[in-house]
This record gives C-alpha cells, structure tokens and sequence, in this order.
C-alpha cells in the first residue's frame, strides 16, 4: 500500500524516528493507527450506552440525579 502524506506528516514521522522514538516510519504510523482504532472503539462503546440511556429514558426508567450523585460520592467515600 502506498499513501501519500502532507508535509507536517511527513516531516513528523521523521522526527519520531530521529528522536529514537520509533524504528522505522512505518512504525510510527502503525501507533497512530493503534490510537485512532482504540478512539473509534471508545467511541462505539459510548454510542452504545448513550443508546441505552436513552431507551432506558423512554421506558421511564429514569434516576433523580440528586440520588445517583450521594450513590457516586458514597462509593467514592468507601474506598477511603
């Protein structure tokens, strides 16, 4: 496969390999492709459960927002 890259890029990528951060060029753009699919896998799994909340909303299965937070804040005093 043959990509053609903007300057910026290109120049980039050369600085990560001189900088000794990577081998090879090919291996910096491998990382930034790992990172860009961990940020669409992120992103589904929030789309996923804002799409649960949602459903939840209209079947009106709802929290008082008061109530979810003193739940939060106890958890998070349990642990002390």
């Amino acid at each position: 496969m043959k990509i053609t890259l903007e300057p910026a890029f290109q120049y980039f990528i050369e600085e990560q390999v001189r900088a000794g951060r990577y081998a090879l060029p090919e291996d910096v753009v491998q990382a930034g492709l790992r990172l860009l699919r961990e940020q669409e896998s992120s992103l589904e799994r929030i789309r996923e459960q804002i799409a649960v909340g949602l459903a939840q909303a209209k079947r009106g299965e709802l929290l008082d927002g008061d109530a979810v937070f003193e739940e939060i804040l106890a958890s998070l005093n349990d642990d002390d």
